[in-house]
């Protein structure tokens, strides 16, 4: 597994145990360090059907990725084996138990915390904000790009290399996204320079449990599904996302993919780890700015709350 997914996984373990404790051996084909197994999708997909090809690797896309590929590079858009039915049930449970468990511990950080989050955070400057989300939840927004990097952009006026410092995109291709796991919402720029974004992203991500997310979720990271940090397991089965039946593993049922209900299993775990990652790198992000504080309460951040998060908007800069 990527040290980057695992990081982000782990992050989420209160008890820093193995991200994949509990989960068994992987099941591979081929390997993915050498040429990796090309897996169909399974009967009843559509070809050329773009809902389909969000759900499923097609045989095209695999083979492609493999021809593409370059020694050293990651694999990307193929699998790293097929998954039983019980691992992939596994992963999914595991992905889901311990986001509600970063969060949970997030959402107290916030009650024995919460003013001096709001104060620390708020006194910090843009390039202080940028460090923090980098250093603390790496997987989720990248690297925050330097002073120096930004004076040779407009030295040179090289417009391709500024587009992605407004972005906040990393200066090389990373693993993940230049804008972010998540999706291009979870930009750095974004994060640092407006400080609202944090407060809004931490109580509506306690407030709401991650199935609540998990369409949300599944959209916006997209691309994660084709550029993965680490390489997807296979299973022809779906995962229902919404309500409470959020991660159960069900047999492969088109019209459930197609009318949103559910998604293939593939893109269910991606989701459901970026998920994870997310969530953890939230948790890194509070205790990195808390660091070794005494409580302070929480009197101005139920205020902020109350007062539907945007009362001081015209203070975030």
């Amino acid at each position: 597994m990527d040290s980057n997914m695992e990081h982000s996984m782990n992050d989420s373990n209160a008890d820093d145990d193995a991200c994949c404790r509990g989960h068994g051996e992987r099941q591979t084909g081929a390997g993915i360090e050498g040429v990796p197994q090309i897996i169909p999708p399974p009967d009843g997909v559509h070809s050329n059907c773009d809902t389909c090809e969000e759900n499923y690797y097609t045989v095209q896309a695999q083979q492609k990725a493999i021809s593409l590929h370059r020694p050293g590079n990651k694999f990307c858009a193929v699998y790293e084996g097929p998954y039983t039915d019980t691992k992939a049930q596994d992963m999914m449970d595991y992905a889901v138990e311990q986001t509600t468990k970063a969060l949970e511990q997030i959402k107290e950080d916030l009650t024995l915390y919460g003013d001096l989050i709001l104060a620390r955070w708020t006194k910090k400057t843009k390039d202080k904000r940028g460090r923090l989300l980098s250093s603390a939840a790496n997987v989720c927004f990248g690297p925050w790009p330097s002073a120096e990097t930004r004076e040779f952009a407009e030295k040179v006026g090289n417009d391709a290399l500024k587009s992605q410092l407004r972005k906040g995109e990393p200066m090389i291709n990373n693993a993940l996204l230049g804008s972010g796991l998540a999706g291009a919402w979870v930009n750095i720029e974004d994060f640092a320079g407006d400080r609202m974004k944090l407060f809004s992203l931490l109580y509506s991500r306690t407030r709401y449990p991650p199935r609540d997310w998990a369409l949300f979720d599944a959209r916006e990271m997209s691309r994660f599904f084709f550029r993965p940090a680490t390489p997807l397991g296979y299973n022809p089965n779906c995962v229902m996302m919404t309500g409470k039946a959020y991660g159960r593993l069900v047999p492969f049922d088109l019209d459930l993919i197609h009318s949103g209900v559910a998604v293939g299993f593939p893109r269910a775990c991606a989701t459901a780890y970026v998920q994870l990652a997310l969530a953890g790198g939230l948790r890194h992000i509070v205790r990195d700015i808390v660091a070794e504080a005494t409580p302070s309460g929480n009197s101005k951040w139920v205020k902020l709350v109350s007062d539907g998060l945007h009362s001081s908007v015209h203070r975030a800069r």
